[in-house]
C-alpha cells in the first residue's frame, strides 16, 4: 500500500511540474498578447484587436544532466583478496549548463594494517532518458600504518578510462574501460555492469570486473527504504568471484542527498554515479602496501685489472691430527692347496662274543572271577481298571409328515462318554543284585636285561 502511494505521488509530482511549465509558459504568451494588443498612438484607442492563437505550445525543456547539486556518502565492510576490511566514501555531483555534468569523489579503504586513500572525478554528458557518455580519472594511495621502520612500503597509481552508460525502461548498463599507470603494474582495467530494477526501489546487478589482471564475476543488489524524505537511505551488498581463488564481499548503507525525494532508479540516472575507488583496493593479493618493484639488473661492468700480489702472511699453528683411516676391505681368500694321497685302509678287528641271551620270565596266575549278584524278583503287575458306562444314545426325530419337505430336524445330542477307568499302580521294582568283588592280580613276571 506505501508503494501505491509512493507511485501516486510520483505522478502528482510530475504532473505539478508540467503544470508550472505550461502556466510559465501562458504568461510569456499573455504578455506577449498584451504588447501587441496595446494602442498605437496612431490608432483608437478604444480599438483593440484580438490576435488569434494558432501556434501549438512548446514542449517540455529536456531534463538537466543533474537535478542539481545532489551528494552521496556509503559506508561498508566485508572480505577483501587480502583479508577482512571497511571503507567510506562521498560524491558530490552538480550540473554544467542542461547537458553536462561534474561529479568528485572521495574514498578511504582500510584492510588490517593497511590504508588506501582515492580520489576520482566525472565529467559527463548525459541525458536521464537515454543515457550516459564522459571522461574518468583517479588518482589513489596505498600505504602500511604498521611499523615498518624505514621502508618505503607506499604505492601510487593513476587511472584513466572512458565512462558510459545506456537506460532501457527497467535496464540499465553502465560501466567504466582504460589504461592504469604507476607504481604498480601497467595494464588494463574495467567495471561493467548490467542493472535490472525489479521496482524503482529496488536493483540487482551482474557485471565483469578486469583488476590486477584478475578476471572476475561481480553480483549485487540495492534496495532503497520508504522514507518520503529528499534524503534517501539504502542498504547493499555486492560479491566479487574470479581467478586465482579472488573471493571478496562487501555490505552497507548509501545515504542519498537531493532536491526532492525520487526513487532509486531516479537517483542513480539523474543524480550521482557510482563511486569506482573501492574495487581496485579489493582484489590486490596482498594487502596495499606494496615495496616499489626494483628495476631489471644492468649489465656486469669490465673487470678491474688484477693487483699486486700481497706479501705471504705468518704461518698459522699445526693443525690437529686428523682422524685415523678406515680400514680397508679384507683382502681375497687365497686358493685351496692340493689334495694329499688317500692312505691306506686298516686292518678289520675280529668281532667280539655274541651275548647270551636273558631267560624269560614267569606269567604270572590270573585271578578268579567275581560272583554273580541274584536278580531281583519282578514286582506284581497292577489290577486293569474297570471300563466306564456306556451313554444313553440320544432319541431319534419325529418323521414330519408327507408332502412338501419339511426342515431337518435338529440331531440329537450326543450322550456322554463314559469315565475311564483309573489305571493300577505299578508294581515296586526288584533291587539290583551286589556286584562280586575282583579278583586279586597275579604278580609281574621278572625282566632280565
Amino acid at each position: 500500500m506505501l508503494r501505491s502511494v509512493q507511485a501516486e505521488q510520483e505522478r502528482l509530482r510530475r504532473e505539478n511540474q508540467e503544470a508550472k511549465a505550461e502556466l510559465v509558459e501562458a504568461r510569456r504568451r499573455l504578455r506577449d498578447l498584451q504588447a501587441v494588443s496595446r494602442p498605437s498612438p496612431s490608432r483608437k484607442a478604444s480599438i483593440a484587436e484580438p490576435v488569434p492563437i494558432s501556434e501549438p505550445l512548446p514542449p517540455l525543456p529536456p531534463l538537466r544532466a543533474v537535478s542539481g547539486v545532489v551528494g552521496a556518502i556509503e559506508g561498508g565492510a566485508g572480505g577483501f583478496r587480502a583479508g577482512n576490511g571497511a571503507y567510506a566514501a562521498g560524491s558530490l555531483a552538480f550540473p554544467i549548463g542542461r547537458s553536462f555534468g561534474f561529479q568528485a569523489d572521495l574514498a578511504a579503504i582500510a584492510n588490517g594494517g593497511d590504508l588506501g586513500l582515492g580520489a576520482a572525478g566525472h565529467a559527463f554528458l548525459r541525458d536521464p532518458t537515454k543515457g550516459l557518455i564522459g571522461l574518468y580519472g583517479s588518482v589513489d594511495y596505498a600505504t602500511s600504518i604498521r611499523s615498518y621502520g624505514l621502508q618505503d612500503v607506499g604505492t601510487t597509481m593513476g587511472r584513466i578510462a572512458g565512462e558510459g552508460a545506456l537506460f532501457l525502461d527497467r535496464f540499465t548498463v553502465d560501466g567504466i574501460a582504460g589504461w592504469q599507470m604507476g607504481d604498480r603494474a601497467q595494464h588494463f582495467f574495467d567495471q561493467i555492469d548490467l542493472s535490472w530494477y525489479a521496482t524503482d526501489d529496488l536493483r540487482f546487478s551482474v557485471g565483469h570486473r578486469y583488476e590486477n589482471r584478475i578476471h572476475a564475476v561481480a553480483a549485487g543488489a540495492e534496495y532503497l527504504l520508504p522514507l518520503l524524505s529528499p534524503v534517501g537511505i539504502s542498504v547493499f551488498a555486492e560479491g566479487r568471484i574470479g581467478e586465482r581463488d579472488y573471493r571478496a564481499g562487501l555490505g552497507g548503507l548509501r545515504v542519498y542527498f537531493g532536491q526532492e525525494d525520487k526513487s532509486l532508479l531516479r537517483r542513480q540516472r539523474e543524480d550521482t554515479l557510482k563511486v569506482r575507488l573501492v574495487d581496485p583496493f579489493a582484489a590486490r593479493p596482498n594487502g596495499f602496501r606494496v615495496v616499489p618493484a626494483v628495476g631489471p639488473q644492468g649489465p656486469a661492468g669490465p673487470q678491474g685489472a688484477a693487483g699486486a700480489q700481497g706479501a705471504t702472511g705468518a704461518q698459522g699453528p699445526a693443525g690437529a691430527p686428523g682422524l685415523a683411516g678406515v680400514q680397508g676391505p679384507a683382502g681375497p681368500q687365497g686358493v685351496a692347496g692340493a689334495q694329499g694321497p688317500t692312505g691306506a685302509p686298516g686292518l678289520t678287528g675280529p668281532q667280539g662274543p655274541t651275548g647270551a641271551t636273558g631267560a624269560q620270565g614267569l606269567a604270572g596266575p590270573q585271578g578268579p572271577a567275581g560272583a554273580q549278584g541274584a536278580t531281583g524278583a519282578t514286582g506284581a503287575q497292577g489290577p486293569t481298571g474297570s471300563q466306564g458306562v456306556a451313554g444313553v444314545p440320544g432319541a431319534a426325530g419325529a418323521q414330519g409328515p408327507a408332502g412338501p419337505q419339511g426342515p431337518v430336524g435338529a440331531t440329537g445330542a450326543q450322550g456322554a462318554t463314559g469315565a475311564t477307568g483309573a489305571q493300577g499302580p505299578a508294581g515296586p521294582q526288584g533291587p539290583a543284585g551286589a556286584q562280586g568283588p575282583a579278583g586279586p592280580q597275579g604278580p609281574t613276571g621278572q625282566i632280565f636285561l
